[in-house]
């Protein structure tokens, strides 16, 4: 063996590399299923992160209590958006870190590469959602019911789907890395 390591070595029989892939790869998919058995929770840190975001497109306060998300406090009007489960980006979030923990174990996939196209695609969805939440306060408090129920079931669930759609095709997409040319 040279001084240059591949990474591939195996110390007493077991492969050191490919066991912390395992690990990633575990802790990954655990991340995946405790985001599904914890979903109250992680729909808690939604509603504030739609709180926020419905602070800068509707007048009054905006603030989250549980999994809702209250804005127009203070106004004639103050409203509240529960984010339930089909509401959440739990619903990509979690599919996307079991399918990055499967392509830990495939060698063909670089970790490093496949946590950056992670980080992004997961950074996609959870904004889109988070500007889904903002653009239904918007349209319930401009237009009211109607506005809430073309927002919430029309434009916003057609953004959305667009949205969650993409994070999901970057984060194949960067995963795969750069097509190599065969000479």
């Amino acid at each position: 063996m040279g001084k240059h390591s591949t990474g591939d070595e195996k110390r007493g029989g077991v492969n050191f590399a490919y066991v912390s892939r395992v690990a990633l790869a575990l802790l990954l998919a655990s991340a995946g299923v405790l985001a599904v058995v914890f979903s109250n929770i992680v729909r808690q840190w939604e509603a504030a992160g739609s709180a926020l975001a419905m602070s800068f497109v509707t007048p009054g306060k905006s603030f989250a209590i549980g999994q809702v998300a209250y804005f127009g406090m203070g106004t004639d009007t103050p409203r509240g958006i529960d984010i339930t489960e089909l509401c959440s980006a739990i619903v990509v979030v979690a599919p996307l870190l079991i399918l990055a923990a499967l392509m830990m174990l495939l060698k063909r996939f670089k970790v490093s590469t496949v946590l950056i196209a992670l980080a992004i695609g997961l950074g996609i969805v959870v904004v889109a959602n988070l500007l889904r939440m903002a653009m239904i306060a918007f349209g319930w408090d401009r237009f009211g019911q109607q506005g809430f129920n073309a927002v919430h079931l029309g434009y916003g669930s057609i953004f959305a789907l667009l949205a969650f759609a993409t994070g999901i095709l970057v984060f194949l997409r960067l995963s795969f890395g750069k097509k190599r040319i065969a000479r």
